[in-house]
């Protein structure tokens, strides 16, 4: 399973709030979504970087259809990128809010 498909199928089991004990399996998870986040986002940044610097080197042969086309593409991209970082927010928040009392542990 690639890594987005393991973390879009892990998003129904996100906790809610931040009191919500959890197991160490649990805290594994969620700490590994995190990262998993994290990773994607580094690659779709890079992605963009490169596809913007290949851009600006042949801009002048590229047809308007397919700048349209690029545009949108860097607008989806975009906006996953805004919706990891949000994922990760809220994971990184129930993380660090149990830091040190898994399973309900203080």
């Amino acid at each position: 399973m690639s890594q987005i498909s393991e973390l879009i199928s892990s998003l129904p089991t996100i906790p809610d709030s931040q009191t919500t004990p959890l197991s160490s399996l649990e805290y594994e998870r969620l700490r590994k979504l995190s990262t998993i986040c994290n990773s994607e986002i580094y690659s779709i940044t890079l992605g963009i970087a490169a596809i913007g610097n290949i851009y600006s080197d042949v801009a002048h042969q590229i047809q308007d259809e397919e700048t349209i086309n690029i545009g949108q593409l860097l607008a989806v991209l975009a906006g996953t990128v805004d919706g990891l970082r949000n994922i990760e927010s809220k994971v990184s928040s129930v993380v660090d809010s149990h830091h040190g009392a898994i399973g309900g542990e203080t």
